[in-house]
């Protein structure tokens, strides 16, 4: 299975950090993979990794998490390099 993240928005406030971010997957099944049951597994992905970004930033952090399904993506140039890969 294939998935990248990309930060939609990052902004830096007084006494936190708020983030809003993609994960991008290929199929609408790794959706659903990473939803898991209720939304079970994307809250544990969220949990996991706001407390790694807090703890590399010494200050609270707000994740808001969105997984989107792009279909073909790891066989298109243009969206791997939009998504942050190198052909190089």
């Amino acid at each position: 299975y294939s998935a990248a993240v990309t930060i939609d928005t990052w902004e830096e406030r007084q006494k936190d950090v708020m983030v809003e971010a993609t994960i991008h997957v290929d199929k609408e099944p790794h959706k659903r993979i990473i939803v898991g049951e209720g939304g079970r597994m994307i809250r544990e992905i969220g949990t996991r990794a706001r407390q790694e970004i807090s703890n590399l930033l010494a200050v609270p952090v707000h994740l808001k998490l969105f997984v989107r399904v792009d279909e073909g993506w790891t066989d298109n140039a243009r969206q791997l390099r939009e998504l942050g890969y190198s052909d190089e």
